[in-house]
């Protein structure tokens, strides 16, 4: 994983533990045009599986 991968998960953890559902976290990375590790689209179901994904903890 390189720095801007990291940048983004930890936000993404952030921003959930803050109280932001991942449906809302996904449409503002799409709305900033922040891309997918993949270059796909973010959605809801994305967030919750890399909060779910141990070895992001």
């Amino acid at each position: 994983m390189n720095q801007k991968e990291v940048k983004v998960v930890k936000r993404i953890f952030q921003d959930y533990l803050s109280g932001i559902g991942s449906f809302t976290i996904a449409k503002e990375l799409e709305k900033e045009g922040i891309p997918t590790v993949v270059g796909g689209k973010w959605n809801g179901t994305t967030i919750l599986k890399i909060l779910k994904n141990e070895k992001y903890k």
